[in-house]
């Protein structure tokens, strides 16, 4: 399933479920889920530091309507420049915050995981093309945070 929504270069791609990082992510996060929703405990796993780096973890804040990011990767940092983390949704994403926020809502209202992949283009970096994945995430038994993962394409 994909929809064609696009804005600055971020697309729903479900084509980028195919990508070789994002394949190694998604069986580490299926192993360590099975068959429910990724806990935040399950980060701590060894096996999963390896991907800090490439996190963002957004958490949906009702009182601002918006996602505030609670945790970005310092891969993610260096790609975009600075660190989000602390930041809302549509302080951080530009003109394709509309996208960003559609994608986490489809991710944290449908439960479902979503591929996704774009160009990045941050003031004054040059442009590289990345995919990523996007799926619900547990803490506290509270499914209220979307767990994104991101790389170079």
């Amino acid at each position: 399933m994909g929809i064609s929504e696009t804005e600055e270069d971020l697309v729903v791609d479900d084509g980028a479920a195919a990508h070789p990082a994002v394949c190694a992510f998604m069986e580490l996060c299926s192993t360590a889920r099975g068959e429910g929703v990724l806990r935040f405990e399950s980060l701590h796993d060894r096996a999963f530091m390896v991907h800090w780096p490439r996190l963002m973890i957004q958490r949906w804040d009702a009182s601002h309507d918006d996602f505030l990011c609670v945790f970005f990767g310092t891969a993610l940092v260096g790609a975009w420049g600075r660190d989000l983390t602390g930041r809302y949704l549509a302080d951080t994403h530009g003109k394709s915050s509309h996208v960003a926020r559609k994608i986490a809502l489809r991710v944290l209202n449908g439960g479902e995981t979503v591929f996704y992949s774009g160009t990045l283009g941050w003031e004054d970096r040059s442009f590289f093309k990345f995919v990523g994945v996007a799926m619900p995430m547990q803490r506290n038994g509270v499914v209220a945070e979307v767990l994104s993962w991101g790389s170079r394409a």
